[in-house]
């Protein structure tokens, strides 16, 4: 199943890649919108006994905490959740301008958002980068032992803990800032083949090791700096490390919460969805 999906997510990437790449040709900025569509378009090509894709009209956006639930469903019904939120690269400026976007009557930016959302429904929060770089080495990127190739970096993630202390750290919202954290899509699916462990355990243990690497990261960067609207959870640099450092991973459910048990059995119809404040939810059957 993994390979399947590892495939189609490279080829998605790449396809984000490219149209990107079109689109700064063409002297047009790249619409996130579009590009999420295109994303979910090519994952209802892919076989309904590998993932089932389902999506919802979008929530107002100030209702918004993250646009897409990626469900890891086990055989035995075990499950490790990721919420997603997609940010598209400004290809003339290289930077990904709404990256630390605020919203909401309150004005909280949405990686707080992002983050609090994850943290009650039990998920790890990450942001979707789509991107793409004229200039790109991948020899000092390059995590993967799949093929190397650039355009697997059209949908690159990110934790969202990270996009967090990188706004303590003057905003930073530049491709040059964020690359070294940046990770291959697919990645997330297929970078951890342990096969005694299951689906879930994979994906969990995958960014389990990735959160440490980050971490290690932002420590050694030691550039920390807050910015004057800096929020009291972070209030002290070292502090903001510390709360990245003490953030734990979710953990993997024994059964599919109440929504995704009604997505398995076709009555997704009967879950307000825009309550969970999602656009849409994908599981990947083991």
């Amino acid at each position: 199943m993994a390979m399947v999906i590892r495939e189609a997510f490279r080829e998605i990437s790449a396809s984000v890649w490219d149209n990107i790449a079109h689109k700064k040709r063409q002297e047009r900025k790249p619409a996130e919108e579009a590009l999420t569509d295109r994303v979910m378009d090519r994952l209802f090509d892919i076989p309904n006994d590998k993932l089932k894709t389902v999506t919802f009209s979008k929530p107002e956006e100030g209702k918004n905490g993250a646009d897409w639930e990626w469900v890891f469903l086990g055989k035995d019904g075990s499950n490790f959740t990721v919420r997603v939120q997609a940010k598209v690269i400004n290809p003339f400026m290289m930077q990904y301008d709404e990256l630390h976007y605020k919203q909401g009557k309150g004005k909280r930016y949405q990686s707080d958002l992002l983050i609090d959302r994850a943290k009650a429904s039990n998920a790890l929060p990450i942001y979707c980068l789509y991107t793409h770089a004229d200039e790109l080495d991948t020899k000092k990127m390059w995590r993967c032992s799949c093929d190397k190739s650039n355009k697997v970096y059209g949908c690159s993630l990110i934790s969202a803990h990270t996009v967090q202390a990188l706004r303590f750290d003057k905003k930073k919202k530049s491709f040059a800032d964020l690359r070294s954290y940046l990770l291959p899509m697919h990645c997330a699916v297929s970078c951890n083949a342990d096969p005694i462990l299951s689906y879930p355990e994979k994906v969990s243990q995958y960014w389990q090791s990735v959160s440490a690497k980050q971490r290690h990261q932002l420590l050694a960067s030691r550039s920390i700096e807050l910015s004057d609207d800096a929020t009291y959870e972070l209030r002290l640099p070292e502090t903001g490390l510390k709360a990245f450092s003490d953030t734990l991973l979710p953990e993997i459910q024994s059964h599919p919460a109440k929504h995704i048990q009604a997505i398995l059995e076709g009555e997704e119809d009967s879950i307000n969805f825009e309550e969970l404040g999602l656009r849409a939810v994908t599981v990947f059957f083991e």
